[in-house]
């Protein structure tokens, strides 16, 4: 996945919560994000490694776990990155 700088500004969702054990469901939290690149940098800086279940869906995309920390490390990604 290699979004433009136009999809990285669109509007995203983030889905997250705890990693399920022995295949048990876990509660989802849902959060709404102006542009789907704030919603990465969120999901990388804030969130991860404490919640492993995360999906952000934007547009016509879909990205889960590894490809968000993808998006966020990828030479297009627009927002400063922490540290």
């Amino acid at each position: 996945m290699n979004p433009s700088a136009q999809e990285f500004s669109e509007r995203a969702d983030l889905f997250y919560g705890p990693e399920g054990r022995f295949g048990a469901r876990q509660p989802l939290t849902y959060r709404r994000f102006d542009t789907l690149a704030a919603a990465v940098k969120f999901a990388i800086e804030e969130l991860a490694p404490g919640k492993r279940s995360l999906t952000i869906q934007s547009g016509d995309f879909e990205i889960k776990g590894d490809e968000i920390g993808s998006l966020y490390h990828s030479e297009a990604f627009p927002l400063a990155r922490k540290g």
